[in-house]
């Protein structure tokens, strides 16, 4: 018996949307990852493309995060090789995975640890110290 893949007929590519969309998909058992994979398949008309581009790079740097965090490195590289990867170098999160994929495992988990809290903080903006 063959595996279903689930069928996605929209992704609107706003953070309330796309973050319900994630719940979702995870309290079906759907991983952010396998949710990248089926995303990138679904073809998107002309009109929609540049919704479909928004919205998986918005996904795949934490789906890139889960597996190198599971240790899934040669998936993780393939997500970062994907079009639809981000290609900015002035996130920390985006460097620290092109770093981190190419480590040992032994490191790289670590060190995608580390962008995510570097990431954070970064966000938090100054702390007033």
């Amino acid at each position: 018996m063959q595996s279903a893949k689930p069928t996605v007929s929209i992704c609107i590519p706003t953070y309330r949307r796309l973050h319900y969309l994630k719940e979702a998909v995870a309290a079906q058992g759907l991983t952010l990852d396998r949710l990248v994979e089926y995303l990138e398949e679904v073809p998107a008309s002309e009109d929609a493309l540049q919704a479909k581009n928004a919205c998986l790079r918005s996904m795949l740097p934490g789906a890139v995060q889960r597996l190198i965090q599971a240790g899934d490195k040669a998936r993780a590289l393939r997500m970062i090789r994907s079009p639809y990867y981000p290609g900015t170098w002035t996130s920390p999160t985006i460097v620290f995975q092109r770093v981190a994929v190419r480590l040992p495992s032994a490191l790289a988990r670590p060190v995608s640890r580390v962008a995510c809290l570097v990431a954070r903080r970064l966000r938090a903006g100054p702390t007033g110290s």
